[in-house]
């Protein structure tokens, strides 16, 4: 580490399935609530001493209910500051203690989000945070395959991971660009051949696998469905009759495709 760098501890405060994020006074963007480490201060002092600093939540030790610290890295706005992300659990009625008006002069706001909400703030950087601490576990291709203004919709089987639920043909993202992880999750599913139309910004999807950043393509379909042996059955549905189905988030996909 260069003798310039500063360590800065990025807080990423969690309440059951909702996590803080404030908006800082000087560029509007959204963040992590942290800053510098002082001499042989502990990343989980410096959490909590920052933010009492920063909010009057008033956190002690005796309210962290988790402390997790993940694998540092440099600040992409700017190279000066090594980030060390760090994880803290608290109660739900802790979280009432915090207001808009006990925020310190470095944010003019916050608020509580779930996780598929993320994208939805304009951060810099700090999808990281949560890679390096562990809650995301990687990155998804999904395909939506479109025929005669319907969707296709997959059920997983038993012998597969989230038996019962429905969602759209995906996968891990390998050694290649989304878009040919897609279409290469799509045949192996459903031995339809597509090209893609379409697509969308990330969001971050809930699975019996833990939480994954999702990239979702609109891809028109040919062929004839023939599954493997990941789902039981299929279903080409109107986009607004997915609501009608017990899904992970699969409905955020169309909701930002605008579908």
């Amino acid at each position: 580490m260069s003798r310039d760098t500063e360590r800065v501890v990025q807080t990423v405060v969690r309440s059951e399935d909702k996590f803080l994020l404030a908006k800082r006074t000087d560029d509007s963007y959204w963040e992590f609530m942290g800053g510098k480490i002082k001499t042989n201060e502990s990343l989980k002092h410096a959490a909590i001493r920052e933010l009492n600093e920063e909010t009057d939540l008033e956190l002690n030790e005796s309210d962290v209910k988790k402390f997790r610290e993940g694998k540092s890295y440099t600040s992409k706005a700017d190279s000066r500051y090594s980030l060390n992300p760090v994880l803290i659990d608290i109660n739900e009625e802790k979280t009432q203690k915090i207001s808009k008006e006990g925020l310190s002069n470095e944010h003019t706001d916050f608020c509580w989000i779930e996780l598929n909400e993320f994208f939805d703030y304009d951060t810099l950087g700090q999808f990281q945070a949560l890679e390096n601490l562990g809650i995301v576990n990687g990155d998804v291709a999904i395909s939506i395959p479109v025929r005669d203004n319907k969707v296709l919709i997959l059920e997983r089987s038993e012998s597969s991971s989230s038996s019962g639920y429905w969602n759209f043909p995906g996968g891990k993202i390998e050694d290649e660009t989304r878009e040919k992880a897609a279409i290469r999750e799509l045949e192996e599913e459903t031995s339809l051949k597509g090209e893609i139309t379409d697509s969308a910004r990330p969001y971050i999807g809930n699975g019996e696998l833990g939480y994954w950043r999702i990239y979702p393509f609109l891809v028109d379909a040919e062929g004839k469905v023939e599954l493997n042996d990941e789902h039981s059955d299929f279903r080409w549905i109107r986009p607004e009759e997915i609501e009608n189905l017990e899904t992970l988030g699969t409905g955020k996909a169309l909701e930002i495709l605008d579908i």
